[in-house]
């Protein structure tokens, strides 16, 4: 496999070319900045750049249900996500 010292470069490089974007991010949305800051946090804390992803296709759809703006998600996100917390939790109980 490839080792961490590998990869850390490229969690850096994808974490510069993210922070380029963050000035068009809705701050004054927290359903649209949470998950995105949470998918940039993620993403070196979990040293995959699908894992971090992951955590903010999840994110997305919950804070968007909490808030009651259900019309705004897709069945596909809803169906993308669902996988991502379903691989979560097979991996947690394995």
């Amino acid at each position: 496999m490839i080792p961490s010292s590998a990869i850390s470069p490229i969690l850096i490089i994808v974490g510069v070319l993210m922070m380029q974007n963050i000035k068009y991010i809705k701050i004054d949305d927290i359903t649209e900045a949470f998950p995105t800051f949470l998918i940039m946090f993620m993403i070196p804390f979990t040293y995959s750049i699908a894992d971090g992803m992951a955590f903010g296709f999840i994110a997305y759809p919950i804070i968007k249900l909490v808030t009651k703006q259900k019309d705004q998600l897709s069945p596909l996100l809803i169906v993308v996500s669902s996988l991502f917390l379903i691989e979560f939790i097979i991996k947690a109980l394995l």
